[in-house]
């Protein structure tokens, strides 16, 4: 199977923006993209992987707040740091194979 490889203006309708935007972000290395000579490709792909992965990301606030969540019910529970930190790799290691 050949993946679809995209033009600036493509992923610009794509992803409903300016594609001096698009260019911006490619350049930044915000966007995953593919220089060939003087012109920028995207493979469809790699955008929508970046697309999940970034819709998922939280804000530092989201962040400090679970975090402090996250030790306060540690320290009800009796629970070491490298104990919370396997469990967890151990559910994204599951949760990643069933999607």
């Amino acid at each position: 199977m050949v993946a679809e490889v995209m033009t600036v203006n493509v992923v610009a309708h794509y992803l409903r923006i300016n594609p001096q935007t698009v260019y911006r972000r490619a350049e930044a290395g915000e966007l995953p993209a593919i220089r060939i000579g003087r012109t920028l490709r995207f493979k469809r792909d790699l955008l929508d992987e970046w697309l999940r992965l970034t819709a998922t990301s939280w804000s530092a606030r989201r962040q400090r707040a679970l975090y402090a969540r996250c030790e306060r019910t540690a320290k009800r529970y009796g629970l070491r740091e490298r104990d919370v930190l396997r469990a967890v790799r151990a559910r994204r290691y599951t949760s990643s194979r069933h999607r």
